[in-house]
C-alpha cells in the first residue's frame, strides 16, 4: 500500500512536470550549483521540474523545505537527493531553534548518517546519526528518536560492536512499544534477534524472531515477515531441524517475491541451497544457488553474489565438476577481493573512528573538567555573594528592628509626657479655681474702700452702741 501510494505520488508530479512551464535550467532553477541538469536521468526529470516549479511558486519557508525533502527522499541519484538534503539542512539552521526547522535539522542529519554509512564513512554516519538523536530528544520527537536508535544500532552492528548495537537497538524497541510504531517494533526486534543468532543463543534468537513474525502478521507488514520467516529457517537450520527450516524458508519465499527484495530474496535462494545439501539433495541445491547467483549479480549485490559463488564452488567441487568449480572460484575470489577492499576500508575508517573518538573523549574531558572547575568556583562565588546578602538583610533588619523599637519608645514617651501635661494643666486649673472662690468670699465679707471712706469722714459721731 505504501509502495503504491509512492508510486500514484511520483506519478502526479510528472504530470505537474509535463505542464510546467518552460524554465532555464541553471543555478537559479535548480538552487544549487553541483549538478549539471543536462546530465540527470531523463526519467527524473520530470519529477524534478514539477517539485522545483513548486519551490518557486511559493513563499513559504516550510512549505520549500517540504517540497525539497520530498524531492531528496523520492530521487535515488546521489548527486540529486544528497545535495538537496544538504540545502534543507542549511535552510533548516537559518530558520534558527523553532521547533519545526529543528525536526527539518534533525531529518537531514539523518539522512546525512544514512548516506555516509552506506558509503562506509562510519565515523561520520554515527556523528551525524548523534546529532539527530539530540536535536530529536530536544523536540520530544519519539518516533524520531527510535528511527536514530535503531540508526545508530544499525552502525555498530556493522562494525561488530554488538554489544553496543544490542544497547541501541533495545532502547530503540522500548521507544517503539511506547508510542505504539508496530512496523518499528517488527523490525527492532529482528534485529535483536539476529544478534543472539550470531552468539548461538537460539532460544532467545526463536524469542524475538517468532515475536517479530506475529506482530508483522497482525499488521501484514510483509517486508518484515519475510524477515522473520527468513530468519527462523536458519535459526532451525542450525538447530538441525531441516524440515522446519525448509517450511519457514517457503514460506519467506512467497513474501520475498511480492516485496521485490532482491537482497532477501538472492538469501532466501541462498538458505534453499545449504538445505538441500545438508539434505543430500545436490540437484536442488545447484538450482537454488544457481538462482541466489543470478538474483544476486542482476542486483549488483556483492557480498550475495560471493555467498552464491562460494556455495557453487563447494557444491561442483563436491560432485567433481572442476570446470564449474573452477569458475564459481574465480567468481568468488573476485568478489571476495572486492568485499576485503571494502572491509579494509572499513576497518581503516573503524580504526580512524576509534582513535578520533578516543581523542575527542579525552578533550571532551578535559573540557569538562575545566568546566567542573569553574561550575565549582561560580557556586563557591555565589554562596559568597548569597552570605554577603544574607547579611546585609540581616543587618537592616536588625536596624529596622531598632528603629522600629525607638518609634514605639519615642512614642509610648510623647503619650506619658502629654497625660503628665494634661493631668499638671487640670491641677493648675483646680488650684485657680480654687484661689478665685477664696477671693470671691473675701470680697463678700470685707466693706468697700468708699464704704470706710465715708465712715471715717463723720467726726462727732459715736458708733452705735
Amino acid at each position: 500500500m505504501v509502495l503504491r501510494h509512492k508510486y500514484l505520488l511520483y506519478v502526479f508530479f510528472c504530470l505537474l512536470g509535463l505542464i510546467a512551464n518552460a524554465q532555464k535550467k541553471d543555478k537559479e532553477w535548480l538552487l544549487i550549483d553541483s549538478v549539471d541538469y543536462d546530465k540527470i536521468n531523463d526519467g527524473y526529470k520530470p519529477y524534478l521540474d514539477s517539485i522545483l516549479g513548486l519551490v518557486h511558486k511559493t513563499n513559504s519557508d516550510t512549505a520549500k523545505m517540504e517540497l525539497l525533502m520530498l524531492l531528496a527522499e523520492n530521487i535515488e541519484d546521489p548527486n540529486i537527493w544528497v545535495r538537496y538534503n544538504r540545502l534543507v539542512y542549511s535552510m533548516a539552521v537559518k530558520g534558527g531553534e523553532k521547533e519545526v526547522f529543528l525536526r527539518y535539522k534533525a531529518s537531514t542529519l539523518n539522512n546525512m548518517g544514512f548516506y555516509a554509512h552506506t558509503i562506509g564513512d562510519m565515523q561520520n554516519a554515527i556523528q551525524c546519526y548523534s546529532q539527530s538523536l539530540s536535536l530529536r530528544e530536544k523536540i520530544k520527537d519519539k518516533n524520531g528518536i527510535a528511527n536514530s536508535l535503531n540508526n545508530l544500532g544499525y552502525i555498530f552492528d556493522d562494525l561488530q560492536d554488538l554489544a553496543k548495537a544490542k544497547e541501541y537497538y533495545s532502547q530503540g524497541l522500548k521507544m517503539r512499544e511506547e508510542i505504539g510504531d508496530k512496523q518499528g517494533m517488527v523490525n527492532s526486534l529482528n534485529n535483536l534477534g539476529a544478534l543472539y543468532y550470531f552468539w548461538k543463543d537460539f532460544p532467545k534468537a526463536i524469542e524475538y524472531h517468532e515475536r517479530s513474525l506475529k506482530l508483522a502478521r497482525e499488521i501484514n507488514y510483509k517486508r518484515g515477515i519475510g524477515y522473520a520467516l527468513n530468519n527462523l529457517g536458519n535459526v532451525y537450520r542450525h538447530l538441525g531441524d531441516l524440515a522446519k527450516a525448509l517450511d519457514y524458508q517457503t514460506q519467506a519465499l512467497k513474501y520475498r517475491v511480492e516485496t521485490n527484495d532482491a537482497a532477501g530474496l538472492s538469501g532466501t535462494y541462498y538458505n534453499f541451497a545449504n538445505i538441500y545439501e545438508e539434505m543430500n539433495d545436490l540437484k536442488k541445491a545447484e538450482e537454488y544457488g544457481l538462482k541466489a547467483l543470478e538474483v544476486a549479480r542482476d542486483a549488483r549485490h556483492v557480498e550475495k553474489t560471493r555467498e552464491a559463488a562460494f556455495m557453487l564452488f563447494q557444491l561442483y567441487r563436491k560432485e567433481k565438476r572442476f570446470e564449474q568449480s573452477l569458475n564459481m572460484h574465480l567468481l568468488y575470489i573476485q568478489m571476495r577481493d572486492s568485499t576485503n577492499n571494502e572491509n579494509s576500508r572499513r576497518a581503516s575508517v573503524k580504526q580512524q573512528f576509534k582513535y578520533e573518538y578516543e581523542k575527542k573523549e579525552a578533550t571532551l574531558k578535559a573540557e569538562q573538567e575545566k568546566k567542573d572547575v569553574l561550575a565549582a568556583e561560580e557556586s563557591r562565588r555565589q554562596k559568597l555573594f548569597m552570605l554577603f546578602i544574607g547579611a546585609v538583610a540581616l543587618g537592616i533588619l536588625a536596624v529596622a528592628l531598632i528603629v522600629i523599637r525607638s518609634l514605639r519608645i519615642t512614642k509610648k514617651q510623647k503619650r506619658i509626657i502629654e497625660r503628665q501635661k494634661h493631668m499638671v494643666e487640670e491641677k493648675q486649673k483646680e488650684i485657680l479655681d480654687s484661689i478665685h472662690y477664696a477671693k470671691r468670699i473675701q470680697r463678700a465679707l470685707l466693706p468697700s474702700e468708699k464704704f470706710i471712706s465715708r465712715m471715717l469722714s463723720r467726726p462727732g459721731e459715736k458708733p452705735p452702741g
